[in-house]
């Protein structure tokens, strides 16, 4: 999906493109979040160790939601 894409590089565009194909996937929901997570911490590492900013991309952030679920 990104081959030779650099972490720096990332952009919300990316971000989205990421996002609408894992939601196409029939993966369960814990399976999503986690990815969501790595995801994530790979974005946090960039943050903290080479000072990066993530910031547009975390805005955009979200974990996945099972749409057949009722409000909490």
């Amino acid at each position: 999906m990104f081959d030779n894409l650099k972490i720096r590089d990332f952009t919300v565009s990316h971000y989205l493109k990421w996002r609408t194909e894992i939601s196409k996937m029939d993966l369960a929901l814990k399976t999503k979040n986690g990815y969501y997570k790595f995801f994530k911490n790979l974005l946090n590492y960039g943050t903290k160790w080479h000072d990066f900013n993530f910031a547009p991309i975390y805005n955009k952030m979200e974990k996945f939601n099972d749409p057949n679920s009722l409000p909490k």
